[in-house]
């Protein structure tokens, strides 16, 4: 698998990495199936790092990406895309519009994505 997805329960926050092997699945595959078997996932806030090469995904599979978010979000979420790419600002400006109490954020390394989070947990 070219994506590799570690959850932490503990803080509830789900990492996912795009690995530099060729793409056997895409990001949005691997979410939409996550969410798909735990739906409480999609409450929970994302760090997402795609300095490797990978399929963006398509409107569609960011509507449905946040219809599965949005119908567990109650509070306040964060997606952090961990990213060089100056075009993935106006992709998370975008993703405002679709999805419900979840900001979308960028950051240049895993350290800064950490940091943009809250420390607290928050559950649903």
């Amino acid at each position: 698998m070219s994506i590799q997805v570690k959850l932490d329960e503990g803080l509830c926050r789900a990492w996912v990495t795009v690995l530099p092997e060729p793409q056997t699945s895409t990001v949005a595959e691997t979410v939409l199936q996550l969410t798909d078997q735990r739906p409480v996932l999609g409450s929970w806030d994302w760090i997402i790092d795609i300095r490797n090469p990978h399929a963006q995904a398509t409107p569609e599979e960011i509507e449905s990406i946040s219809a599965a978010f949005n119908a567990v979000t109650s509070q306040q979420s964060y997606t952090i895309f961990i990213s060089h790419d100056p075009a993935t600002y106006d992709r998370c400006a975008l993703m405002a519009r679709t999805f419900l109490r979840r900001r979308h954020l960028v950051a240049r390394s895993v350290a800064e994505a950490k940091a943009l989070l809250p420390m607290s947990v928050h559950r649903i």
